[in-house]
Parts: structure tokens; sequence; C-alpha cells
């Protein structure tokens, strides 16, 4: 669902910065010193984050914030309340990228549980990046556009975080539909590239720099050379590591995902690459998605994408998958494949798909409670592949609602 869709469906349902739902508001922790609040008592984003102090947390409750921001150097987390499909800011409008970090933000700055939309810039439509590396948790990008590279995201000389995000219908004009980075060193995982588009690199282009790819998911994306992932150098080295990701079903005008140019390296193992790529642990087979409406990306039963990862790929302090289910979940019915001792990661941002998943439970936290309850409210009516239609029925409606509540709590 493009977030034009998201941005007419949320404020058909009332949820303007100046409106929130009330529900969620009267159970947020009140008043600490440490916690600003958006949109009482700040109307918008940016200007609780000029209010705020290093250490400091912006809390912004579910609405449409029709606004770019900046985080001038501030070691605070910008965080939506009750996750990104409810929590927008959104840059139709404005002049340049959504969010920007260009005054030497490091790990310490966080952005998380937000959708980034609708931005517009030469660099970075959606989030800039320069001499910076902040770290960014469980957001969407979709909808951004550069004019020259990064439609979603541009890294320039840093290493910032990409944990659980997802990247969707982005476009650049010529490099980087989803992320360019120039001479920086991300880490990118648990993510998901899809439906972006750009000249060259329609999932995450790099020149220079050593990024870090590590259990994502590339699909439906396109450039005219190489649809998902490409490097190139212009004499110093450019080393792309991926591992247990999924690669397939991207186009391209001369026929690469992938694509590793004057000098540059792309090292990839225990992946499944269209068309085949060198390395351990790599296959050339359909990966059989079948997940269903925001996260079709999940491998189905039989996938040769089950079990077959390899677990020292994996950091230390990821846990989960992108939906929040638990990482390394055998599958007593494939053999194990992959590497680094029993129970095997799935390659991929998802773990197995599993029948016994929580029903009601959309933001995948384990639990079904109140913020599921937020979503399904704000996506009432008819809705094309809305996350709280949970019964497929194309609107969000009293089936969905009788699921939350049947499943009400802990699973």
């Amino acid at each position: 669902m493009s977030s034009a869709r998201l941005w007419a469906i949320v404020r058909s349902a009332g949820l303007r910065p100046v409106a929130v739902v009330v529900v969620a508001m009267a159970t947020s922790t009140m008043a600490h010193a440490d916690t600003l609040h958006v949109p009482f008592p700040f109307a918008t984003v940016q200007s609780a984050i000029d209010a705020a102090d290093d250490g400091d947390e912006v809390l912004v409750f579910p609405g449409v914030y029709p606004e770019s921001i900046r985080l001038y150097g501030k070691a605070i987390t910008v965080r939506g309340a009750l996750g990104a499909a409810v929590t927008v800011i959104d840059g139709v409008g404005e002049s340049g990228s959504v969010v920007s970090c260009i005054d030497g933000e490091g790990d310490d700055t966080v952005l998380a549980d937000l959708t980034i939309c609708r931005g517009d810039a030469t660099l970075g439509g959606g989030l800039h990046n320069s001499f910076t590396s902040p770290t960014v948790l469980r957001c969407v990008f979709t909808d951004n556009h550069a004019s020259e590279n990064g439609g979603a995201v541009y890294n320039q000389l840093g290493s910032p975080r990409f944990v659980d995000c997802v990247f969707r219908g982005n476009d650049a004009n010529v490099f980087g539909g989803g992320i360019y980075n120039l001479g920086s060193a991300p880490d990118i995982i648990n993510c998901v590239f899809t439906a972006n588009q750009a000249g060259a690199g329609g999932g995450v282009n790099s020149l220079l720099g050593a990024p870090r790819i590590l259990n994502c998911t590339f699909s439906g994306n396109e450039a005219f050379f190489a649809g998902a992932v490409r490097s190139s150098s212009n004499g110093s080295e450019t080393h792309t590591t991926l591992r247990n990701c999924i690669i397939w079903a991207n186009a391209s005008g001369d026929g690469t995902e992938v694509l590793a140019l004057a000098g540059a390296i792309i090292a990839i193992d225990y992946s499944i690459v269209a068309g085949g790529w060198p390395g351990a642990g790599n296959r050339d087979e359909d990966p059989a998605f079948a997940g269903t409406g925001p996260h079709p990306y999940r491998p189905g039963p039989g996938s040769p994408a089950i079990d077959a990862g390899d677990n020292t790929a994996v950091p230390a302090d990821i846990e989960r998958d992108l939906l929040g289910q638990p990482r390394f979940v055998d599958d007593a019915g494939t053999d194990d494949t992959g590497a680094g001792g029993w129970p095997v990661v799935d390659m991929g941002a998802y773990e197995r798909l599993d029948s016994t998943a929580c029903v009601g439970d959309l933001d995948g936290d384990g639990e079904v409670g109140l913020p599921d309850l937020v979503m399904v409210l704000t996506f009432w009516g008819p809705c094309d592949d809305c996350p709280a239609d949970i019964d497929g029925n194309g609107f969000v409606d009293l089936g969905d609602l009788a699921l939350v509540l049947v499943g009400w709590g802990s699973c």
C-alpha cells in the first residue's frame, strides 16, 4: 500500500497531528522530564526535537505529521508510540529530505517505529545521513524520491545501522532506489527492499566503503543496471557483504540482479540469488514466498530458505525477525543446510511462515494488545492490502476487530 493511500486512510479516520487516539494517550507514561510528547504539548515533531536534550525521547502518537525534521546532532530517540503503520512523517510539499542527520549524529541518535514518506530531494528523499551514524529501527520508507542518488536513504561517510526496516516504492533518477552508500559502512539487517527503482542498483547501490547486508530480502525492485544490488569503485575498494539474503525476481535492463564494477567486490554467502552467485551455501532456487498482505516475502513450506542461513553472520543482539518473531526456529521437516549449529537461521528478513503464529498480533510483538487494536481502528473501512485486514476480505471491519479481541493477551 502506498504512503499516499495510508495518508488518506489515516486522515479519513480522523487521526491528524492534533487529533490522536485517546485510548493510546491515556495509557502513556505521564510527564517524565526525559519524554517529550507529540502532538501535545508539542504540536510538531521538530518542535519536540528542538526542546530535547541528550538522552531524551520524543514520543510521537499516531497521526500524519506533514513536516521535515533535522536532528541537530542530538543523542535522542524519536519514536512512534504505536508503530510505523500509524505514525507517519509526510514530506509532501517540503523541500529536501524528510529527515536530515547532518550534524554529527552517532549511534545514540535513534529513529524508531515511523513511516517516512513522500520526500523529494537531490540526495536521500527520505533520510540524508552525511558524516553521521544514526540507528534506525522498525521504520518504513515509502514513496520517497531523489533526483540523483538514494531514493529512500543517502549515506555519506558514516556507519548507520538499519534494523527491521522496509524500503518500498522509492525511486532515484541515478543510483540506489532504496539506499545509496558513498564511502559508508552501514549495517542493514532484517530489512525488505521491494518496488524500488533507479538507473542503477534498484535496491542498494554503493561506491567505496564496506556495507554489510544481513538477512535481507530483495524482490520486485527495478533498474537499468542491477535490479537489486550494485557496487562500483573509483580506485579505492568497495567491499559489499551479503549474508543470509534472498535476491529474487528483480528486473533490470542488463539482465543482472547483482552487479560489481570497476574492482568492487560483492561477497555473498548462504543466500538465494536469482541466476546464481559464487559463495558458500548459495542457491539459485525459487524461495517459495507464501506471505500475505504487507508481508508477502515470508518463506512458505518447503522453501529452500528455511534452515539454510549462517548463524555466525547474525549479530548477537538480533534475536527476532522483521515481524518480531523469534529467529533460529527449526523446521523438523527440513534438512539443515546452513552453518553455525542447531537451530539454523532462515535466509531473508523473515523466519519461516508458522501456521501457529498469533492471529491478531499485527505488530509482531508476541502479544495481542492495545497497539493492534489501534491499528484496526486506524485502518477501518475499505483497505487494499492493509496490515489490519486480518481476514483478507479487503475491509478492516468487525471481523478483524473480533479476531483481535478473541486473541487478546500473550501468545
